[in-house]
């Protein structure tokens, strides 16, 4: 079980605090996948460091709520991963203008909520992406599956499907085109109470190891 002092990477809460790059152009936002049925940031920094890389190399984290022998976190909640003012790991050939996203998971057979009931992550990942391109006034077609780095020029080529091959990028902009122009307000309510509810320990009592100092205020 994933002790407090051994999560190192914070629950984001207040999204208005998650920090945007200054000193980094941001153009273009990459979606993935872990490629596991479980994990969370902490697990995933372990996988990157133990390839001599400098730790986790993506920005923020989607938990899917499933239990790792280290832990886990409720599906749908927002880990920090890298610094945003860090370049980061995740795509070869366009990390310095980029930020990553890992969705946690295997998407080779269903499509995030499609078919594997993980409704609660893919609102996550479409308020996360929401809230980046309204900040960075970054357009929603700049967010892409790490496969689509294909389609940007000067880029190397990945054979990745990544972040899976049933997930539709283009329902995924869609989607997050809705909650732009629609329902901003009322998804930041809706993840704000889950985390708020979580911090009271309603219904979750095997988090209860986790601190409050574990999460973005």
């Amino acid at each position: 079980m994933l002790k407090a002092k051994d999560q190192q990477f914070l629950i984001v809460h207040n999204l208005s605090k998650i920090g945007l790059p200054r000193d980094r152009k941001i153009e273009r936002i990459y979606v993935h996948c872990s490629a596991s049925e479980r994990g969370t940031a902490e697990v995933i920094d372990q996988w990157h460091r133990s390839r001599r890389w400098d730790g986790i190399g993506y920005h923020f984290v989607i938990n899917n709520g499933k239990m790792t022998p280290e832990g886990g976190l409720p599906e749908g909640f927002i880990q920090l991963g890298r610094d945003v003012e860090t370049q980061g790991a995740h795509v070869k050939s366009d990390n310095a203008h980029s930020l990553g996203i890992c969705v946690i998971g295997s998407y080779e057979k269903f499509s995030f909520h499609t078919g594997g009931g993980e409704v609660d992550l893919y609102r996550a990942l479409g308020l996360l992406c929401a809230h980046l391109c309204k900040h960075l006034k970054l357009p929603v077609r700049q967010v892409l599956g790490h496969r689509e780095v294909n389609l940007v020029p000067g880029t190397e080529h990945t054979t990745k499907t990544c972040p899976g091959s049933r997930v539709d990028m283009d329902a995924v902009r869609a989607f997050i085109t809705s909650i732009v122009n629609l329902h901003y307000s009322n998804e930041l309510a809706y993840y704000y109470q889950r985390v708020a509810q979580f911090r009271a320990g309603a219904g979750v009592p095997q988090y209860d190891y986790l601190v409050e100092g574990s999460i973005i205020h």
